[in-house]
């Protein structure tokens, strides 16, 4: 294993062109083992001996001013998010608030529906005595040609005098 870039690329295998489509893949596919072990031991042996000076502190500064504006970048997302999230749990306390008064408003109604479906029965039950009185009161009438009105079994007549229309006749 090479100490350093050189002899990376000293063992670089040597294609003239003159190779088939596969010698060249097959040459580049057996080199690439051989530099991910030169790359991870530079990178492992990489210290700051390995750098001047000015070039560590450009180094630095640069890295530093990345991660700074990363962490700036990243802090002023996560606020917007924190500010996000705080608006859509309001309008999630709205929307429950709105949804509450919505039920109350729907067990409101189906009371009254309840109340109009007892007074609708009452109404029904009423009109079915009226209709039953009536029928009666039909069965138990009769008009003679004289005028006479007789009501009930009993027979009490009532006589009319003068004119009198019934159901647009006069008598």
């Amino acid at each position: 294993m090479g100490s350093n870039w050189l002899s990376i690329d000293n063992n670089m295998p040597t294609i003239t062109g003159k190779e088939s489509t596969w010698q060249m893949c097959m040459q580049l596919h057996n080199f690439l083992p051989i530099m991910i072990e030169s790359l991870k031991y530079q990178l492992n042996n990489l210290d700051a001996s390995n750098w001047n000076a000015k070039e560590k502190e450009r180094f630095q500064k640069e890295t530093t001013q990345e991660v700074e504006s990363a962490v700036d970048t990243t802090d002023k997302e996560v606020l917007k998010l924190i500010q996000d999230l705080k608006n859509v749990d309001q309008r999630i306390v709205s929307l429950a608030g709105r949804m509450t008064d919505a039920e109350m408003d729907v067990a409101g109604l189906d009371r009254r529906c309840d109340d109009l479906e007892g007074a609708n029965r009452q109404l029904v039950q009423q009109m079915s005595a009226c209709q039953e009185w009536m029928d009666e009161v039909m069965q138990a009438m009769a008009i003679g040609n004289d005028g006479t009105i007789t009501i009930g079994r009993a027979g009490v007549s009532l006589k009319l005098v003068g004119n009198v229309t019934i159901n647009g006749k006069n008598m």
